[in-house]
């Protein structure tokens, strides 16, 4: 028996393709939190160990936040998962200690040099945290950064204006590398997406798009449908005319059959000569109308050697959420039905 197309290819539908840029995000935010939490307990414990406040009973506020960092990190993955409300109080809660400490630590220059480490908090949470709520934190913390300088230094006027201008040079330049860093990863994630031979969406773009066009078959009353498109003796072109005209033949394939599809359609390069196109539909007749006018497109192609595809299609099953495993083979196995009847065929299902 011939192989399936979802074993030849190994469509990994049922399975995430590629890491979300939220799992990294999450993952950044617990590092970057971990590594100021414990920056700020080895501070508090040193701090407490070995400074005088006035009033006392400080000490013990610093000892608490020390613990409350340890305690923190080590809980961190489990609150970040509880949400991020959660861990920006705790982040507020923090600065509040880093200021309770500025204003109350002996003699006042290191009350002074306290303030600085609101600076590495703002760009701490900068760097993770959605601009939104990364502008309100990083705001509190230049805000009571400023505070501790102009209620602990002698000369409080220059001090404020370096730690303003440092806070403003440091948030720009996050900032503008989470913009590029953004940019570049939104467009490594199109690039990935994309098969680099016809420009057309790759196996890794297939899922969301599908999703997306079951939505809006579900929203009309309609099915999605999907037709499987393999060239015919393709294997023949590259051994007699060599893979620059089995390309050449590839690439125009992908054009031709692109100038067919509608906006909303999706035409992907699933491997080698085999493509796909999904649509949304009424009745398997539309979708026999469709693979008919790619088929005869791609027999009117003007490419040498000249070419021939055999599509086979199936729609979506009536009454039942889409399965695209399901969708695929029932397609799969009219493509093989179109072979078996002497190729440059249609075959489409036209059972539920």
């Amino acid at each position: 028996m011939m192989e399936s197309l979802c074993d030849r290819y190994r469509l990994p539908v049922k399975e995430a393709t590629m890491q979300t840029p939220t799992t990294d995000q999450t993952a950044l935010q617990v590092f970057v939190l971990g590594f100021i939490c414990v920056g700020l307990a080895i501070g508090f414990g040193v701090t407490g160990m070995f400074s005088t406040f006035e009033p006392g009973w400080v000490r013990a506020l610093v000892f608490g936040s020390a613990g409350f960092c340890i305690v923190f990190t080590l809980a961190l993955r489990w609150l970040r998962a509880r949400g991020p409300g959660i861990v920006r109080i705790v982040t507020v809660l923090l600065m509040g200690a880093v200021l309770t400490v500025g204003l109350t630590i002996q003699p006042f220059p290191l009350g002074t040099l306290t303030g600085f480490v609101f600076l590495g908090i703002a760009v701490g949470v900068a760097s993770y945290e959605r601009f939104g709520a990364a502008s309100v934190l990083t705001a509190i913390a230049i805000l009571f950064g400023v505070l501790v300088i102009v209620l602990r230094s002698s000369v409080s006027v220059p001090a404020t204006g370096v730690f303003v201008a440092v806070a403003v040079v440091s948030l720009i330049a996050v900032f503008g590398f989470r913009r590029v860093a953004q940019s570049s990863t939104a467009a490594a994630i199109a690039d990935s997406s994309r098969d680099p031979l016809t420009g057309t969406e790759n196996r890794r773009g297939m899922l969301q798009r599908v999703r997306e066009l079951s939505a809006v078959a579900e929203r009309s009353g309609q099915r999605v449908g999907c037709l499987i498109l393999d060239l015919d003796r393709f294997k023949l072109i590259n051994d007699i005319h060599g893979h620059e005209a089995g390309d050449r033949v590839l690439v125009a394939t992908a054009k031709r059959a692109s100038e067919v599809a509608r906006r909303s359609d999706l035409f992907i390069r699933l491997g080698g000569e085999e493509f796909a196109f999904f649509t949304v539909v009424s009745q398997a007749g539309e979708l026999s109308a469709i693979a008919e006018r790619l088929r005869e497109a791609i027999e009117q192609l003007d490419v040498t050697p000249r070419v021939t595809a055999s599509l086979g299609g199936a729609m979506q099953r009536d009454g039942v959420p889409l399965d695209l495993d399901d969708l695929l083979r029932d397609a799969d196995r009219q493509l093989y039905l179109a072979k078996d009847a002497g190729r440059n065929a249609v075959r489409i299902a036209t059972t539920d």
